[in-house]
Formats: C-alpha cells, structure tokens, sequence
C-alpha cells in the first residue's frame, strides 16, 4: 500500500519477519494470536544496527493523538535507566494468572511497546535473559496464557528499573471483561484517551460501550479519503492509485497446477460479483476499485458474510488517483494477476458475461494439461466478435497486461498457439 500512497513526511521500510516468527515458535502459549508477539523480542535480529528507538503497536489500535507524544516518553525512560516501556494491563489477574510474577496487581500489557534498542544491546545477553525467563515461567504455569506479555511482566517485576510504565491513556484496552474505569473513571470521559486497544477477540463487534464508542469513531477514520494526506502538490508519484492488497485472503491454500479466475469490478456490483465467485471451483483473485468509503462498506460486507464466502476467493482493493474518471481496467488486471498464486489464470475481461461454472473451470483445466506452456485459450462472446475471457500461464498474463493493451492487441502481438471458445 505504501508503495502507491504518496505521503509528505513518510518514509517506510519491510523487513523479513519469518525466520524470526520460525525461531519463536517453541514459545508455548495460549493466547489467540498465536506467537506472532515474539518478535517482541527478536527487533535487534530483525532490524538494522542505526535504529536505536522503536515503537511497537498492535495492529487493533486507533491512533487518536500525535504519535510525537510517545517520542517524548524516551526521555523520561532513559532518566530511570529504563530499556522498555508498557501501559498497566486493565484485566483483573484471576486465580490461573497471579502465580504468575507481576509488578502489582494487573501487570502490564504489550500492545504499546516502548524499545530503546541501544540500551537493551548493552546490558548484555538479552535473548537469554528473556528465554531463560520464559522456561521459568513454562515449569511453574504451563503453556503461557499471553505469550510475550507474560514474559514481559515478569521481567518488569524481577528487573523494576529496566521497565517503565505508560500512563493507561497511551494503551486504553476494551474487551468485555476490561477495568476501563481504571483509565478513565466512572464518568468514562473518553476525550483523554490517547491510543484504543480493541484486545477483545471479536474486535469491533464488542457490545460494550467503551467499544461501541471507539468503533464508531473508527469508522469514521474508515470512511475519510486518503488522497487528503497525500502529497501536497501534484506529482507523477501523487497520480499513482493506492492499492491494498489482500483486504480478504483466501483461506485455502491452491495447487500451483490449478487456474485462477483473475477479475476486476467496480465496488458498485462487487457484492454480486463475490457471491458470484462462490461458483468457479478454482482460487479467485478479485480486484475492487472504489473510495475509501466503499473499502469500508466492502470491509464490513467481507466480515458479515465470511462464513458464505468462498474460502478460495482473495479480494485486492485499488483507490482512483488524483482526478481519476475513468475505469482503469488494465491496470485493475494486472493486480489481479500479479496476486494470483497458480501458474495459470483465467483473466476474466467482461465477469458478468463469463460463465464460471465447474463446466467451463473443468474443460480448461483438462486442456491445459494437454497443451504447451505459450498456448492461449480465448473466450469469445455468443457473437464471436469480444474477447470476455483467456486462459494463459501467468508470466504471460503479466507481460500482457504490464503493457497496458488491450485483449486483441494483446492476441495480435503475442503469436502463439490460441484454442478460441464461443461463450454459448
């Protein structure tokens, strides 16, 4: 997304988190996030030597303040000779949780996790402080009920100076059985709550009040355009669209021999279309252009109806660029492509007129195993004049549609072996 948002004062980096995930994966816990938070531990392995501070925020947060403001806090850690910093968790520790070490009676919560990464390198071994703790807590608990944040606690109770606390305001947790009167007292003024932390794990469709509060005012951050934090001034990079890949991924994993249905619509009739896909027995990648606004009705469409909804379908989202009007149904094909995961694809030109039936997905299949990797098999309208659909190897379908042509420009300037099919 970043790579086709244009935003001033921005700079961003990926790193490679997975043979970090790989290492942790011995960490017993019973959390329903999995061990994803171990790489809580890991930064100094995955990021580079000059970063010195890190912030690390859980993906079910709601930023509500300058970010700035948690900068400041570095000060104040480095005064007490603190390397790391949480908020108090808002969870009463009952009975199967107070053996566990703790600084007080809630201990602490990671979902806001202040690093400073030059002091952790210099008090040593960290990676065996922390392991050495967490076989500790293993022997006396059992598999650890919070992963990472269990770890941490106990590190805060043992070593008092190496920890910091945030105020609660920095890291507000809602979940129904969440203490919010702790943070924000019986009134519940929610105007000083800096940072929301859906910890619940239906997330947004909580049906307590501090919840329902917070996940109307993120919808409303849901709908704002995201071109107004674009760039200030029109540029080649600010005319690029903003593409989201994967807003739903498929839950099935295909076999590389299968074909992809890879398809386009505009969010308008993107609801029927996805019902739709619930027929083609094959992996999906469909792509959705629209306003922020329309992400989010699709967002909730996916979330309400994920149990009716193809496990072989993934669903891509791309914003219009700056003064955009047209349908840009190339470059819309080529995302659907470039996401799918099979080595061949069914690029769908016109989805509404394309039968994506088992019959047609089994006759392809059982030529494509017949046929060489440069063939191209083209669908053709009931009067044989559109081309509405082709089935090709995907570098192919890249190459195609990197060029930005049309479908019979395209079956003109490749020159290979094409089987037609009229659409009966």
């Amino acid at each position: 997304m970043f790579q086709t948002w244009a935003l001033d004062r921005v700079r961003w980096s990926t790193y490679e988190m997975e043979t970090v995930h790989e290492s942790g994966r011995w960490l017993p816990s019973m959390h329903h996030s999995g061990t994803i938070g171990v790489f809580k531990f890991f930064p100094d392995d995955v990021l580079p030597l000059y970063v010195e501070k890190l912030i690390v925020i859980d993906s079910d947060t709601l930023l509500l303040d300058d970010i700035q403001i948690l900068h400041d806090y570095f000060h104040l850690m480095e005064k007490q000779g603190a390397f790391w910093a949480t908020t108090e968790d808002q969870y009463w520790r009952g009975a199967d949780r107070e053996i566990y070490p703790h600084k007080d009676r809630l201990g602490e919560n990671n979902g806001i996790l202040l690093l400073d990464l030059k002091k952790m390198r210099e008090i040593g071994d960290w990676n065996k402080i922390w392991k050495n703790e967490t076989f500790s807590l293993y022997q006396k608990v059992g598999p650890l009920m919070a992963s990472d944040q269990d770890v941490y606690t106990s590190l805060a109770y043992w070593f008092p100076t190496w920890h910091y606390r945030l105020p609660c305001v920095y890291n507000f947790q809602m979940g129904e059985y969440a203490l919010e009167t702790q943070c924000v007292g019986e009134w519940r003024d929610f105007s000083v709550i800096k940072i929301a932390h859906w910890t619940e794990g239906i997330k947004w469709d909580g049906v307590n009040t501090n919840v329902k509060f917070f996940t109307q005012v993120y919808r409303c951050v849901q709908r704002m355009d995201g071109s107004v934090f674009g760039v200030s001034r029109v540029t080649e990079k600010s005319l690029t669209r903003r593409t989201l890949h994967y807003i739903k991924d498929a839950a099935e994993t295909p076999e590389r021999s299968d074909i992809t249905l890879a398809a386009h619509v505009p969010f308008n009739r993107s609801f029927d279309m996805i019902d739709r896909m619930n027929r083609w027995p094959g992996p999906v990648s469909l792509v959705v252009f629209g306003n922020d606004d329309q992400k989010m009705r699709l967002n909730n469409y996916l979330h309400k109806n994920k149990n009716g909804t193809s496990g072989r379908l993934a669903v891509h989202f791309v914003h219009p660029s700056i003064g955009e009007l047209e349908y840009p149904s190339s470059y819309l094909a080529k995302i659907s492509v470039d996401t799918s995961r099979t080595e061949r694809v069914l690029v769908a030109y016109e989805l509404e007129r394309l039968d994506v039936s088992r019959g047609l997905y089994s006759k392809f299949l059982k030529r494509i195993n017949q046929d060489e990797d440069t063939s191209i098999s083209i669908i053709r309208s009931r009067k044989g004049s559109e081309i509405i659909g082709a089935v090709m190897k995907k570098t192919l379908a890249q190459l195609v549609h990197a060029k930005e042509i049309t479908a019979e420009e395209a079956v003109e300037q490749l020159r290979k072996e094409i089987h037609e099919f009229k659409f009966a």
